[in-house]
C-alpha cells in the first residue's frame, strides 16, 4: 500500500498531459520519455500545487488556462517552455487565476 503523506509522482513518456486541479500535489517527470511533453494546467484552484521536473531534456511545454497568469510570464495565458535535463520548479495557485513558480532549477522561458 502507499504511504500516508508522500507526494503521487507521474512519470509521462511522449504523451501530452492534462493537469486536473484535482491531482493537486502531484509530481511530473518524463523518465523513460523519447519525445516532448505538454503539460497543460486547468483553470487555476486557490491552493492547488505541482511541480515538474524535465529529466530527460526533451521539448517541455508547461501551459496554462487562457485566463490564468504564471507570475514569471509577461501574459496572462503564457506558457513557460525549457529543454534542459535537471531544470524543473514547483508551482501554486495564489487565487484562481494567478500561479506562483517557486523552487526554480535552470531557465525556463516565457513560451507566449
Amino acid at each position: 500500500g502507499a504511504i500516508a503523506g508522500l507526494a503521487k509522482v507521474v512519470s509521462s513518456t511522449g504523451v501530452d498531459v492534462a493537469v486536473s486541479m484535482t491531482a493537486s500535489g502531484t509530481y511530473y517527470n518524463d523518465i523513460g520519455d523519447t519525445g516532448g511533453i505538454t503539460f497543460t494546467l486547468a483553470a487555476a484552484a486557490a491552493g492547488a500545487w505541482f511541480c515538474f521536473t524535465n529529466v530527460t531534456g526533451d521539448d517541455w511545454i508547461v501551459d496554462v488556462d487562457a485566463s490564468d497568469k504564471l507570475n514569471i510570464t509577461a501574459s496572462a495565458g503564457n506558457k513557460i517552455t525549457n529543454t534542459t535535463a535537471g531544470n524543473g520548479f514547483c508551482i501554486y495557485a495564489a487565487d484562481t487565476t494567478n500561479w506562483v513558480v517557486y523552487s526554480v532549477m535552470g531557465t525556463w522561458a516565457d513560451g507566449s
